[in-house]
């Protein structure tokens, strides 16, 4: 349920021309993961999202 609500927020973005964010602070925090989680960049990737920014 909730891929398919964030597949349609990232399919709705992409369609705007839009990008999304890796927050770095996840680093400076030692998580485990980024944020967003790999998962959802890897699935934007397979949505053909392009626009990634570093912040």
């Amino acid at each position: 349920m909730v891929k398919e609500i964030i597949t349609e927020i990232l399919k709705q973005v992409i369609q705007d021309g839009k990008g999304i964010e890796v927050n770095t602070s996840s680093h400076r925090y030692g998580l485990k993961d980024l944020t967003p989680s790999r998962a959802i960049l890897r699935l934007y990737k397979d949505l053909n999202g392009k626009i990634v920014t570093i912040g």
